[in-house]
């Protein structure tokens, strides 16, 4: 929205098992430059009440070791750089944890969980002529997962410490020609590069 001078949106929520979730969204610029950014947070304990019909005389269960906590920013900023010229430009942060309860008919108290970090940065340049378009693009992602689990809460060592890593690199471009208000005809080309590594494996993967 070029015509944007500030605007500022707040979502809350509260729900059952104590939930909550927090999103603000900030928009700032004028004709030339757009800049966004959001920031969001939830949180629950999880702690519902069930039958664990696996346990004798199938009694009812309060779910413990299950809340989940996660968290981000996003950022996006616009660019109309004239002729027909706009860049865009962003970057997100985002990350997740997760309580891992026992399983059904368990008596042991779980310790395990699960922690997830993502990033995702790209830039986009588009050229806009009379009835066409060329679209260039790259973007970098990143993920690690870790997860965890001790026999005690304790316990100085983790009894599993199981990491993953992603990192993706992508590029490519795009050309699109409008010859009539039914048909567009295009072409492009792309790019991705992936590695992959984990501490359960002995080679990283390409």
């Amino acid at each position: 929205d070029w015509n944007n001078r500030f605007s500022f949106h707040v979502t809350h929520g509260q729900a059952s098992f104590h939930t909550r979730s927090t999103f603000l969204s900030l928009q700032t610029g004028g004709r030339r430059l757009q800049y966004t950014v959001s920031v969001l947070d939830s949180r629950a304990e999880n702690d519902f009440v069930y039958r664990d019909k696996f346990l004798p005389g199938s009694p009812e269960v309060r779910s413990g070791h299950n809340a989940f906590a996660g968290r981000g920013i996003m950022q996006n900023i616009h660019l109309n750089a004239g002729n027909g010229n706009f860049v865009e430009a962003g970057a997100w942060i985002q990350q997740k944890s997760k309580e891992i309860p026992s399983i059904l008919g368990s008596y042991n108290v779980s310790h395990a969980r699960q922690a997830d970090n993502t990033f995702r940065a790209y830039l986009n340049h588009s050229r806009h002529f009379t009835r066409s378009v060329l679209l260039l693009k790259t973007a970098w992602f990143t993920d690690d997962l870790r997860y965890t689990d001790k026999h005690e809460a304790s316990d100085a060592d983790y009894a599993i410490d199981s990491r993953i890593a992603t990192s993706r690199i992508m590029g490519g471009a795009e050309y699109r020609r409008s010859f009539s208000q039914t048909l567009t005809a295009g072409a492009g080309i792309s790019a991705v590069h992936t590695t992959a590594a984990t501490n359960n494996y002995v080679h990283d993967i390409t």
